[in-house]
């Protein structure tokens, strides 16, 4: 189902380029390696509401816990998947559920969440001007992008370069 490109503003009235909106059917269960949550989420102490207990998706919400996690990336093959959002951002709740799937389907992959309020200078650092973006890495460098709501596409990619490349 798809519903018309809508125009999101930050609090600031600023105005951020349009997004199309889709929809994807949350997923109902969590399997025991997701309600364990992540090494580094209990390295830095995360509260019990973490997302990444139940999801698989960890939520980085200092510049302490960006850096130790972005660093101990930097020298993996593994896959990282940076989801640049806002609070009051619609297509961004929207893609969410899409979003904590893929992080349980594929768990050779590292999801996060950046805040670009919360963390405004890493959302500067990867250029992001709109959201929900979408920010692929590995060996420290960016491998791929989507900006929007494009699940097929976010998960195509994910699929392309999980992989040994």
């Amino acid at each position: 189902m798809e519903t018309a490109g809508c125009v999101h503003r930050r609090p600031d009235k600023r105005a951020w380029v349009s997004l199309k909106c889709s929809y994807y059917p949350p997923h109902s269960t969590c399997s025991e390696r997701e309600r364990m949550g992540t090494v580094i989420s209990n390295l830095l102490g995360a509260d019990e509401g973490n997302e990444s207990e139940h999801s698989g998706v960890t939520k980085l919400s200092s510049s302490a816990q960006w850096q130790l996690h972005f660093n101990g990336m930097k020298d993996s093959n593994q896959l990282l998947v940076i989801d640049f959002f806002a609070s009051w951002c619609g297509p961004c709740k929207f893609i969410e559920p899409a979003f904590r799937h893929m992080a349980v389907k594929f768990t050779d992959v590292s999801f996060v969440k950046v805040d670009v309020d919360e963390l405004p200078e890493v959302a500067r650092e990867f250029n992001v001007n709109a959201m929900p973006t979408f920010v692929l890495v590995k060996n420290g460098k960016e491998v791929d992008r989507i900006v929007g709501t494009k699940q097929a596409e976010l998960e195509n990619k994910v699929t392309k370069h999980r992989g040994g490349q």
